[in-house]
């Protein structure tokens, strides 16, 4: 299962579109606190967030969903802020991969698909 969280409801929304057309179980959340509790629900193999959020940072949900997850999960944080891999440098021992927006839509499904997520 994919999950993907943003802040932006379109973004959330077009993300989870998007990924639907190539993976099965898709999920997304409009806000870090929607997505830390769909993630402690169902488990997800996969999530990708959004960095900068209002409420609780990418950052911080990663963290969040890893310590409390059993199954392993993997994590794809997106960021348009140049920043953002500084904000990263204390989940080094975390499986997650950063990548900028604007998202490069055939370069986002390779990466994704690099993932033991269920395809179609």
């Amino acid at each position: 299962m994919i999950l993907v969280v943003d802040d932006e409801t379109e973004i959330a929304e077009e993300l989870a579109d998007l990924l639907s057309c190539h993976f099965t179980d898709v999920h997304f959340a409009t806000s870090a606190s929607e997505g830390l509790k769909i993630a402690l629900e169902v488990e997800p193999e996969l999530v990708i967030t959004d960095m900068r959020m209002p409420e609780m940072d990418g950052a911080e949900l990663v963290r969040r969903i890893d310590t409390a997850v059993d199954k392993p999960t993997s994590f794809i944080i997106v960021s348009g802020h140049l920043e953002a891999e500084d904000d990263l440098a204390h989940l080094h021992d975390i499986d997650y991969k950063l990548m900028s927006k604007p998202i490069d839509v055939d370069g986002f499904i390779d990466v994704v698909s690099q993932y033991s997520v269920a395809k179609l």
